[in-house]
This record gives C-alpha cells, sequence and structure tokens, in this order.
C-alpha cells in the first residue's frame, strides 16, 4: 500500500474515517469518510476536536486530529482580537 501524502490532499475526497467517543469519555464509535473540508466544518460545530482519532488509507496508526500536519492550518482556532477598549490601562504612580 502506498504512504498516505499529506501534501498531494484534494480537500474534497472522501478519505478520511474519525473515531469518537474517546475523546469525550464515551463509547468508541467509528465514522467515515470524510474530506478534510466536512472535518473542518465539524470541528468548527465542535462535533470533532484535537483529541479525535482520524485514520486514511496509507497511515500506519490512528492520529490524533491535532498532531496531523494539516491542524495548524485548516483546524486551529484564531484568538479572538482584541479590541483596543478591552485592553487594560497601567496607571502611572
Amino acid at each position: 500500500p502506498e504512504e498516505f501524502n499529506w501534501e498531494n490532499l484534494d480537500e474534497e475526497d472522501h478519505v478520511f474515517t474519525i473515531k469518537v467517543g474517546m475523546d469525550r469519555g464515551g463509547n468508541e464509535a467509528e465514522y467515515g469518510p470524510f474530506s478534510l473540508s466536512m472535518l473542518v466544518k465539524l470541528f468548527k460545530e465542535n462535533r470533532v476536536n484535537g483529541k479525535t482519532y482520524i485514520f486514511a488509507p496509507g497511515m500506519d496508526n490512528w492520529e490524533f486530529l491535532a498532531d496531523t500536519p494539516v491542524f495548524a492550518k485548516h483546524f486551529s482556532p484564531v484568538p479572538p482580537k482584541i479590541e483596543e477598549q478591552e485592553r487594560r490601562r497601567k496607571k502611572a504612580q
């Protein structure tokens, strides 16, 4: 079998199976196949998280979603912008 190639991944190819339950302390169940774009949507809906296991043909083992090379680019939430009026001001003494 061919090794899974993260660099040539088409975001719309349904190649990922997910394993849920362990990430939330429940019964383990597998679902899929999902595309990367669908996993991003599920992440935004809090239906999967960084501790969700994923697998695709060519991968050696199940991996946490957070440990994949695409997590930082596609899944990591961007911290909210801090508006100027929300910043704390240090008073000079």
